[in-house]
């Protein structure tokens, strides 16, 4: 299983310590794109490709905040579903004994240049046939 590592800044909270809502979709994106780096995805024609997947829907539970200084570790499961790429992430406090703190799913679906949907290519599809899934991986999605 992936998993990204990153320390929550102090611009990312509220005066109280906790991890403003809208950080959580942003620490999903940097784990997706640590994922994708680690699976040699991130050349020039990678990166051209992925700005092509247009993010379709975005679901993130809270569970427990997240406080300034902690370190957090985001764990990632993705999946190719016909023309749909789909991403799971838990995010969990490695300050705390790896306690759950959110979970989340992003679909992406691959895109033309005139913004029609299409079927995903390039070695992405060889890579995440490739992926282990977990289907009961999420407890509060």
């Amino acid at each position: 299983m992936f998993s990204f590592s990153r320390i929550v800044n102090f611009y990312e909270t509220d005066s109280m310590r906790i991890v403003h809502h809208a950080n959580y979709v942003k620490y999903m994106e940097e784990a997706r794109i640590a994922w994708a780096r680690a699976q040699g995805l991130m050349d020039f024609q990678d990166i051209q490709a992925a700005s092509q997947f247009a993010v379709i829907d975005c679901h993130v539970s809270y569970i427990k905040p997240a406080l300034f200084g902690e370190e957090l570790e985001t764990f990632v499961q993705a999946r190719v579903q016909k023309a749909k790429i789909i991403f799971e992430y838990k995010i969990c406090s490695k300050t705390r004994n790896q306690l759950l703190l959110a979970e989340g799913r992003t679909r992406h679906v691959n895109v033309s240049e005139d913004l029609r949907p299409q079927q995903p290519r390039g070695n992405l599809i060889q890579i995440m046939e490739k992926e282990k899934w977990i289907e009961t991986w999420l407890l509060n999605l």
